[in-house]
């Protein structure tokens, strides 16, 4: 427990240790609202940034998941609009430990910027005090470029009780720009215009990739990579950013245990996952091994593929690492149902118990679109039959072997022994009567 706080506070001290901005941007002292923002931090203190989509997962990209090359397996995940808050809240509210991510694709070619999108999974729910509220996804339907957007750029301030920095975070509105204009500026843009989206707007960073872009209320897409016309040629005014909505399926089938990289079904080509674990001997895949290179990217480690057997039952709980198919024969819109945030809250949906598979505590928004639930099976009727009740009846303990194997004789002789004693005492009647008549 010392050593997760420790390693908590180290995290919350090296992001309050960014490097100021200009003066005309510190002159208001508070945070703008970022109660869907995470800020991803890996082990050597690379930062990048995520939306939180339920209450343990977030969607961002795939290059911050991973990290720069050679940075170590360990990432977490720290709640934004705590981190603004002041006095600064303490590290066991504001950072999670991240033990799950889901990577576009099957994992074969980890380098694609065309699959520059993943799902993160925490080990459990930010604090009631870290004010973070997940943010409904704009899954179902294209994006429309009347809806004004916006984003989220990190920035540092000087605080003036303490004399530490503290985070701050200030929203930045953005425009849609044609693809023609992505082209010329954005790295890979041919490669990745087909799920992606063009906008230019304030300056953002490396550290801001991987944040939402909301529009309408809603995330409609992911800070993908910036044009990098900055001075330091990690900023820039324009930036590419992948579509949410054409990325449905990776998105539920991400959010879907054991089904990434498994089986026959869908989701076996459209995500791979990687198991971030706290122990040296229960997890032998490190973040470093899926971005080695460019030249040379994994096909084992990254990619869980399951052999091609015989499916087992669809309750098995086996665990992740396990190669079993255990849902070739069952659709992948089968969500795992002892999850907390994979329940809808029965406020928000009109039908209580509701398994919201991807989306959390926002499955109302998205249940319309969800296939509809098959029919209720035949409920038995109040008054059964005294027939229908008989197989359900509990039958009797048998005996004990030892007491089964001596029954018979003491059944034979107790039938005997009942005979006897019934002429015995029918002879005793007749002598007793016959006294009693002559006085005996």
């Amino acid at each position: 427990m010392c050593a997760h706080v420790v390693v908590c506070a180290a995290l919350l001290v090296t992001l309050l240790a960014m490097p100021p901005v200009a003066a005309h941007e510190l002159a208001d002292d508070d945070s703008d609202d970022a109660a869907y923002m995470m800020v991803l931090q890996h082990a050597d203190g690379w930062q990048c940034a995520a939306s939180l989509v339920s209450t343990r997962t977030g969607v961002t990209t795939a290059r911050c998941a991973r990290g720069p090359p050679g940075a170590p397996r360990e990432l977490w995940a720290l709640a934004a609009a705590l981190l603004a808050a002041r006095p600064p809240p303490p590290p066991a509210a504001a950072a999670r430990r991240v033990t799950r991510v889901a990577f576009a694709g099957d994992g074969r070619d980890p380098a694609d910027p065309a699959l520059d999108i993943a799902v993160v999974e925490m080990e459990s729910p930010f604090a009631t005090e870290a004010h973070a509220q997940p943010i409904i996804m704009a899954t179902t339907h294209g994006f429309d470029d009347a809806l004004e957007c916006y984003s989220i750029r990190a920035l540092a301030v000087l605080s003036p009780d303490r004399g530490v920095r503290r985070a701050r975070f200030r929203v930045v509105s953005l425009m849609l720009k044609s693809e023609t204009h992505c082209a010329g500026r954005v790295p890979h843009w041919s490669a990745s215009h087909a799920r992606s989206l063009c906008f230019t707007g304030d300056e953002l960073c490396e550290r801001d990739m991987g944040g939402g872009v909301v529009c309408g209320g809603e995330l409609c897409a992911v800070l993908s990579v910036t044009a990098g016309d900055g001075t330091d040629g990690q900023c820039g005014e324009t930036y590419a950013a992948q579509n949410i909505s054409r990325w449905r399926s990776f998105l539920h089938c991400a959010h879907t245990l054991r089904l990434c990289g498994r089986g026959t079904s869908k989701c076996s080509e459209e995500c791979s996952e990687l198991i971030l674990g706290e122990e040296e001997d229960s997890t032998t895949l490190a973040l470093t091994h899926v971005t080695p290179s460019l030249e040379h990217p994994p096909r084992s480690h990254q990619s869980t593929r399951a052999s091609r057997t015989s499916a087992s039952s669809p309750t098995s709980t086996a665990p992740l690492a396990r190669a079993h198919d255990d849902h070739a024969s069952h659709p992948s819109i089968e969500f795992e149902p002892n999850r907390a945030d994979f329940k809808a809250a029965p406020s928000r949906t009109p039908r209580p118990g509701l398994k919201a598979g991807e989306y959390g505590d926002n499955a109302a928004e998205y249940g319309a679109y969800e296939p509809p639930a098959p029919p209720p099976a035949a409920r038995p009727s109040r008054t059964p039959p005294a027939a229908a009740l008989q197989p359900t009846t509990t039958p009797p303990a048998p005996p004990a072997p030892a007491l089964q194997a001596s029954a018979p004789p003491l059944d034979h002789s107790t039938s005997a022994c009942s005979a006897s004693d019934t002429v015995l005492l029918f002879r005793l009647l007749i002598y007793s009567v016959f006294c009693m008549r002559f006085n005996y």
